[in-house]
């Protein structure tokens, strides 16, 4: 059992790994696909014996802050209606009552908008809160070319490839956004080049707004959502998906840090910096969060297909909708339950994960084991999963579902106050 306290280590990383992507970015980086090495890290030598509960990877805080911090943090999430903006809504309006002025007419820059507190950071792009000076429109502002050495990755990169890196995620997104319309995929208003924030250069998107953060956060404080929710979310984000892979826009990096949540709750697929769009066939660099990569992904030799690891990624966000926790730590015979999985013994699967999480009805139970296919050739496509009996049960209205995450979150808010409270009565 001596391989169990590193199994639990790495585990603990699954649902934060930071996006990585290995290749020579030259120039036309988005066009380019070259192989290179493998981003699995774990140890494949020796196979694991089956998880226990001490062992076994849970969504956990990142952080050890205290209750009344958590609180804090939970009451971002508690706005009133006259603070949130309906964006595309506030458009349509600000454009009825200026018709010589269209807000979608002309390209947006960055000193049409007062820029506000800063929502995100990844390693080449910051996102801020913005609001349009002249229609009163909310948005997000993401600046692609701003980077810091705390950023993840960034003290990797030299300032020529961070440059290059940059461009080519700015290319990737302006492209995928611009190609794909749908009610669940982040909605692009407008985009410019050469901005100047602060001194520094960098490339602008002006993306719809999601105040109800991403749904890695919801996930750490509800755990596994009922499965009529789990069953909503999930109809959303392969519907989402679906309409990127009819315009030949693979995502390559799904995972709950990149799904996020809008006004109303409904869900939007988001950051597209990975992305391969408009290419038929296979691709040869491995990129993405090895925790949701697709076997084949770990082996550039001969390709994969990106639309299949899209398909892998995303039943592994619908497993941890339904469950709290992820299938696998990794698509590695290290990991005892990608072994089961090869091995083609779901019952053994199934059984140690309700040992320690919910039950599952047989139908979700069937569309897990079709999209976690380890065979890519063999494993369904979109369109295949969206016709899935699972589908055909009943889902969540929009107004079904927003009641039910306010409710939800404002009782964890509410929980978390009573602890602190009877924490400090105890001290007292």
């Amino acid at each position: 059992m001596s391989a169990m306290p590193s199994m639990a280590a790495e585990s603990k990383l699954l649902l934060r790994q930071q996006s990585s992507e290995r290749g020579n970015f030259g120039s036309m980086p988005e066009l380019e696909d070259k192989p290179s090495t493998p981003l699995c890290i774990l140890d494949c030598s020796k196979p694991q014996p089956p998880p226990t509960a001490k062992a076994y990877p849970q969504i956990r805080p990142r952080s050890n802050s205290s209750a009344r911090d958590a609180s804090a943090s939970c009451a971002k999430f508690k706005r009133s209606l006259k603070e949130k903006a309906a964006t595309l809504l506030c458009c349509q309006a600000q454009t009825e009552d200026h018709p010589n002025r269209s807000w979608d007419g002309r390209s947006r820059v960055l000193s049409d908008f007062s820029v506000g507190k800063q929502l995100g950071e990844g390693a080449s792009a910051q996102v801020y809160e913005g609001l349009d000076t002249e229609f009163g429109v909310r948005v997000a502002l993401k600046l692609v070319g701003l980077t810091t050495k705390k950023a993840p990755g960034a003290a990797l990169m030299t300032p020529a490839g961070a440059r290059a890196s940059a461009a080519a995620a700015f290319a990737n997104e302006k492209n995928a956004l611009e190609a794909v319309s749908s009610p669940h995929v982040l909605g692009l208003l407008s985009s410019s080049v050469n901005e100047n924030h602060k001194g520094r250069r960098a490339s602008l998107l002006v993306l719809e707004r999601c105040p109800n953060g991403e749904l890695y956060n919801v996930m750490e404080k509800l755990g596994a959502l009922d499965e009529l929710v789990a069953r909503t979310y999930a109809l959303q984000l392969w519907r989402g998906l679906a309409a990127c892979h009819e315009q030949l826009v693979y995502h390559r990096d799904i995972k709950p840090e990149n799904l996020l949540l809008a006004e109303d709750w409904s869900l939007r697929v988001a950051d597209f910096g990975l992305a391969s769009v408009g290419r038929h066939g296979l691709v040869t660099r491995t990129c993405g969060t090895s925790g949701y990569m697709a076997p084949e992904v770990f082996k550039p030799r001969g390709g994969h297909d990106p639309a299949r690891a899209d398909v892998w990624a995303a039943t592994v966000v619908t497993f941890i909708l339904a469950m709290g926790s992820p299938p696998i730590t990794s698509a590695c015979r290290k990991c005892w339950f990608y072994e089961q999985i090869l091995n083609n013994k779901w019952d053994l699967f199934w059984k140690a994960h309700e040992n320690f999480g919910p039950r599952l009805s047989d139908d979700f139970k069937a569309f897990i084991q079709r999209g976690l296919n380890p065979v890519m050739l063999a494993r369904p496509s979109t369109d295949s999963m969206l016709a899935d009996p699972l589908f055909e049960l009943p889902s969540m209205t929009s107004a079904e579902l927003s009641g039910f995450m306010e409710h939800a979150m404002s009782t964890k808010d509410e929980d978390f106050l009573d602890s602190s409270y009877e924490e400090e009565e105890e001290k007292a």
